[in-house]
């Protein structure tokens, strides 16, 4: 398996397709002024190539994507009490995950106790369920719900949604995987202390983060060719079950500020060493690219053939910025941002 850090949009199952890998085909303009024309049928490693260009391969002026027939799917929201040990908790995601064949998995949190100046683990969790149905109707679900991180994951309920196509299969070692994960975010407790009765912005500011509490989030995502896909497959094991998970720390922040966000981010970036080499970690890219060229030549196996791609479209390093120049391994960029 392998797990990506951080929100995974493009597998999200508040969409209804992995919008990756329902691409058919795109016409890109390239800084040349010239027009690829790449579709599935005639030229699929292309397709592959181009579906996660990350800006950096041209612009895309059209994409033709796969339509399929409008069917529902039952969503119910259910709230579960979980084992206040940890290990026992994420064996009981890891079972909750083999339960359903589509599910986020809401929880558990780490709550800011102020008594004990210490995040402490709530444990208890939400699942967001879908499963088919006979549904005829119209779509009553709402987009903003407890999986999404926006609605509320504090009773039961259940509601009508738009079929996607998503997996929730749970991967091998998730347990273990997920108790590492979060036993490691509550030993940060220092570092997310609130700031009480001091300026927002101001000198000390840099001792602590700002933040309430953390929630876990975790899905479920099925892995796909794209060379530069958070899930692609072409690095996992032989025996790999091809699913991977995100285990997403959702903080809420007290105050939200730019310094605010730079701390958070600078948290985050020290899972992608810790975690990286013994779970096979990705980063998500829209989120964070903390990654030099040696990680990213081990995650995404293709990159170079990528990188001779975008130096045929883009000679003259239009289409690049730093962070893709550095992260990528760009090298011929470079010196554009020195």
């Amino acid at each position: 398996m392998g797990i990506t850090d951080g929100q995974e949009e493009i597998a999200n199952l508040g969409s209804e397709k992995n919008l990756a890998t329902q691409i058919l085909g795109l016409r890109v303009l390239d800084a040349k002024r010239e027009i690829h024309h790449i579709t599935k049928k005639d030229t699929p490693d292309l397709l592959k190539a181009y579906s996660i260009a990350i800006g950096a391969l041209g612009i895309i002026v059209e994409v033709t994507i796969q339509a399929e027939p409008l069917a529902y799917l039952k969503r119910t929201t259910k709230l579960v009490e979980g084992p206040n040990n940890i290990t026992e908790l994420y064996e009981l995601v890891a079972e909750i995950g083999e339960t359903y064949e589509q599910v986020n998995i809401v929880g558990p949190t780490l709550k800011w106790d102020d008594s004990k100046h210490e995040l402490v683990l709530n444990p208890n969790i939400t699942l967001v369920c879908w499963e088919e149905t006979d549904y005829k109707g119209v779509r009553n679900c709402s987009l903003d719900f407890c999986s999404n991180d926006c609605g509320r994951c504090d009773r039961n309920y259940h509601c009508y949604d738009y079929k996607m196509e998503a997996i929730a299969t749970t991967p091998e070692h998730l347990a273990e995987i997920g108790t590492d994960h979060l036993t490691y975010a509550q030993t940060q407790s220092e570092r997310m202390k609130p700031h009480i009765n001091e300026p927002i912005i101001g000198p000390g500011l840099k001792e602590h983060y700002l933040s309430d509490d953390v929630t876990v989030i975790t899905r479920f995502i099925k892995g796909d060719g794209n060379w530069l896909s958070p899930v692609n497959n072409y690095n996992l094991q032989p025996n790999a079950s091809g699913i991977f998970a995100t285990l997403e720390l959702s903080w809420v922040p007290t105050y939200n500020n730019f310094t605010t966000q730079y701390f958070f981010q600078e948290l985050a970036s020290e899972y992608i060493p810790k975690f990286g080499e013994n779970y096979n970690v990705r980063p998500h890219w829209n989120k964070m690219l903390f990654h030099n060229e040696t990680c990213s030549a081990t995650i995404y196996p293709k990159i170079h053939d990528w990188v001779d791609i975008q130096e045929k479209n883009d000679p003259n390093c239009q289409f690049v910025n730093g962070v893709l120049a550095e992260s990528l391994g760009i090298e011929r960029c470079q010196y554009l941002f020195d």
